[in-house]
């Protein structure tokens, strides 16, 4: 985010698509968790339902403390696509804030999740199930990571049990000048261990300002995915789409700069 950047996670599956589909299990944000369109700046303030019970809440976890606790975490924003008052990030490509960079404008779709105030980093985002099901695989994506030599984005994406502890994580690639700028980086585990209960989602780059985490097409239980296609984006970045079951829209990403660590 080479401007103001603030945080998303999309959840993709048709055009005109509901915010969750239990049959591709994917959440797009695309209608808010009691079904209707979002309003754009508003508060993701109750938690979506999850296919087979129980729910999924999202919330920054401003006292790291890996809880959700009314009155002092901060809740999601609700970002339309296209320029407002408040934008999520910054496509410098395109120089129009919120929108996608590649021809991937069906990918974003008309809402994300940002953070509350962007331009400074911001407090965990943490993924929180309440669901008797077993969670094996998941994804989301990241959008338009950053930076320049001096001053970088990256973020740290950790799966944790119901005690806090570390199961295992993923980094993103590590943001350079237009290198995913207004493109996202998909996070995706499969064959997770027993005992999944929460996502948390880290900022661990270099950067103090201008900078956000877009949150966007979030999966919380997918079948393994397969790859259909490749895509050249911004200045010649070649990053490879990913298609999830029934899901909408594909996700770049950047393998040669993640990796996956797991608890030992």
């Amino acid at each position: 985010m080479n401007r103001t950047l603030v945080a998303v996670f999309v959840l993709g599956l048709s055009l005109v698509s509901p915010g969750w589909s239990p049959a591709a299990g994917l959440i797009d944000f695309e209608s808010a968790p009691g079904g209707g369109l979002p309003s754009d700046d508003a508060p993701l303030s109750v938690p979506y339902p999850m296919p087979g019970g129980g729910s999924v809440q999202l919330f920054f976890d401003v006292n790291g403390n890996n809880t959700y606790d009314s009155g002092i975490d901060a809740e999601p924003i609700f970002e339309a696509s296209g320029p407002d008052a408040i934008n999520g990030f910054a496509n410098t490509v395109t120089g129009v804030p919120d929108t996608a960079n590649g021809g991937l404008a069906s990918l974003l779709g008309s809402f994300f999740l940002r953070q509350v105030t962007p331009g400074t980093i911001p407090p965990p985002l943490v993924i929180d199930y309440a669901s008797p099901v077993a969670i094996t695989d998941l994804s989301g994506e990241i959008w338009d990571i950053d930076g320049q030599e001096q001053a970088t984005e990256r973020w740290k994406v950790e799966i944790l049990d119901a005690s806090n502890a570390f199961l295992t994580g993923q980094l993103s690639p590590i943001g350079n000048t237009g290198a995913l700028d207004g493109l996202p980086w998909t996070f995706s585990f499969t064959g997770l261990p027993s005992g999944v209960d929460k996502i948390r989602i880290t900022f661990v780059g270099t950067k103090i300002s201008g900078l956000g985490l877009a949150f966007n097409n979030f999966t919380p239980i997918q079948a393994v995915p397969e790859p259909s296609g490749i895509v050249l984006a911004g200045g010649g970045v070649l990053a490879l789409l990913a298609a999830f079951g029934a899901r909408r829209r594909g996700a770049v990403t950047q393998a040669d700069d993640s990796f996956q660590f797991r608890a030992t």
